[in-house]
């Protein structure tokens, strides 16, 4: 059962790979919530997710088309998974 709520910024792309991140009825109702794109064609989705150790995969699915804004604890998380994949990769 899904715990917290996140705040996600979600590209074009993201889009399209949202459904196969977090299951298609929840993609589905986050989308149709979060009204119209900004400029760039990102929306600005509240993601009700089970907690954050199912969180930081779904997320980092969405790749670089998803930036988390809330809570602090999944950015972070994000954010240091990021920063050991470039590390890796780099």
């Amino acid at each position: 059962m899904p715990s917290f709520e996140a705040v996600v910024r979600v590209g074009p792309e993201g889009l399209d790979r949202l459904g196969q991140a977090l299951g298609g009825p929840a993609a589905r109702a986050a989308t149709a919530a979060a009204g119209e794109p900004d400029e760039a064609g990102w929306l600005t989705l509240r993601l009700r997710l089970e907690d954050l150790w199912h969180a930081e995969p779904q997320i980092l699915m969405l790749g670089t088309e998803a930036e988390v804004l809330e809570p602090e604890e999944l950015r972070d998380r994000i954010a240091a998974a990021s920063r050991r994949m470039a590390a890796r990769y780099g």
